[in-house]
């Protein structure tokens, strides 16, 4: 049975990064597109309703690096400009009226644990950071922030093992020569796939199947120089991924 679409939605400018906010119940997607003549912070509700995004305030001139989300606190690294980059800050904004909360100077970033982020300031003690006040505390304590089920994928370079396997299962059972690089998902009842192959230039596969290798759903997230880094997430029962980089599609998966 084919996957049972939720939203699909294209903003104007490309997909630059995204995260998630909010908390388990009532989980929020936080989405950051950015070209050369805009950047824009949008939410959007991860219900299963497949409601449109809305805007967000976002500051400008700020290279801001999302970090995490504790309900409605987003965290970020503050970045400095230039080709490699340190770490000059954590900055935090409520969402989603975009208010800055706070900013903490910090040189380094450590450990994250919860609610909490070991940093240091320039100096040879390691402090850590309450994420939710800005404030420094002794050691993390027992109150935490409640994690995400965010599923992490598993990603197969063309030179590691395994990955020659892989293009002969998708040789024998989809007749596809994979090339590159593969990342792979296995759920309960179903497997996604995004993979890479030379058809008049290179092309970001995604495939959705069953356990019998029934394909469920199938897309092409990108070709050519619309090829990025992202490929797909599976999120509290939902396959959300990014198509050409301006589109978001979510499906029941």
């Amino acid at each position: 049975m084919p996957l049972s679409k939720i939203l699909s939605h294209t903003f104007n400018a490309n997909i630059w990064s995204i995260g998630y906010w909010g908390n388990k119940d009532v989980p929020f997607l936080w989405i950051e597109t950015k070209d050369l003549s805009s950047h824009a912070w949008f939410g959007m509700d991860l219900s299963l309703q497949g409601l449109k995004p809305f805007d967000i305030p976002c500051p400008s001139q700020k290279n801001l690096v999302w970090l995490c989300g504790i309900d409605e606190i987003a965290v970020f690294l503050r970045l400095q400009s230039g080709k490699n980059p340190g770490i000059e800050a954590v900055e935090a904004y409520q969402f989603p009226t975009g208010e800055k909360q706070y900013e903490v100077a910090i040189k380094q970033r450590y450990q994250l644990a919860g609610e909490f982020l070991l940093v240091n300031q320039n100096s040879s003690t390691n402090q850590w950071l309450h994420l939710r006040t800005g404030l420094f505390v002794d050691a993390p304590n027992s109150s935490h922030t409640e994690t995400f089920a965010l599923e992490a994928s598993q990603h197969f370079e063309e030179s590691q093992p395994g990955f020659k396997e892989f293009q002969q299962f998708f040789d024998q059972q989809f007749s596809e020569k994979i090339v590159k690089g593969l990342d792979y998902w296995e759920g309960a009842d179903k497997l996604i796939f995004s993979y890479y192959l030379y058809e008049s230039g290179l092309k970001n596969k995604l495939l959705v199947t069953d356990k019998a290798f029934h394909i469920l759903h199938e897309d092409v997230l990108a070709e050519g120089d619309g090829i990025g880094y992202q490929t797909f997430q599976v999120f509290q029962n939902q396959l959300i991924y990014i198509k050409n980089k301006h589109q978001l599609d979510r499906y029941v998966c």
